[in-house]
């Protein structure tokens, strides 16, 4: 029983980890097709910011690192690490490059790798990213990189998890409830976390929590 319980849980989690890898393609896709000025998705929003390429990419890498956490956890006999390691380093480096072109290039990462096409997103591009995201995404790293040591015990997993939910699903109710500060949208500060984010954030995270529900085989 308790087995049919852990290959459950493992097979939602891997469910949700591919559903975050496909919608950041999706958005990916878009990115790329507006380098040639085609216009994919129109915004369902218009009010409410995109998101921008660099945090697409980063929900990429997320996914793939969630999905191999929970192949870990499936089975201990395949070699994961190398897409954990390829995702943790992405993830970092775009979040080095997010800090670094933010408070010392006066711009993004986005417009540096995009150009003009980074403009078709709504909001400031030359504020900080949300902080929030920046929290999140690092969150997520540590944890990959935690994971290709040894599976990080399920109570980290599991706080690690909830904080990436909370930020998530607090930036979630931000928008449903016209709250700008719950989305961390800070005026001259960093810009707020788009809704997508949010609820990708928010599948990261119970992502996380679900696998921190595992309990460890004996002897592993």
């Amino acid at each position: 029983m308790d087995l049919l319980l852990r290959e459950d849980k493992v097979f939602l989690v891997k469910i949700m980890a591919v559903m975050i890898v496909l919608a950041s393609a999706v958005i990916l896709l878009g990115w790329v097709f507006e380098l040639f000025d085609i216009f994919l998705y129109p915004p369902i929003m218009p009010q409410w910011i995109g998101v921008r390429f660099s945090a697409s990419l980063s929900f990429l890498f997320s996914g793939l690192l969630l999905l191999q956490i929970a192949r870990a956890h499936q089975s201990r006999h395949g070699d994961f690490s190398n897409v954990m390691a390829v995702s943790c380093m992405g993830i970092f480096l775009i979040i080095i490059g997010m800090l670094f072109t933010s408070f010392y290039a006066q711009t993004s990462v986005d417009q540096m790798l995009l150009g003009n096409a980074a403009n078709a997103i709504k909001g400031d591009l030359s504020a900080a990213p949300s902080i929030g995201a920046m929290v999140a995404f690092s969150l997520i790293a540590l944890v990959g990189v935690l994971s290709m040591i040894n599976l990080p015990k399920p109570s980290r997993l599991f706080t690690a998890g909830l904080v990436v939910a909370a930020i998530g699903g607090m930036s979630v109710a931000g928008y449903f409830l016209n709250i700008p500060i719950l989305c961390l949208d800070l005026a001259g500060v960093c810009t707020g976390m788009e809704l997508t984010s949010s609820v990708l954030f928010f599948m990261l995270g119970l992502g996380f929590v679900i696998l921190g529900t595992i309990r460890k085989r004996p002897g592993s």
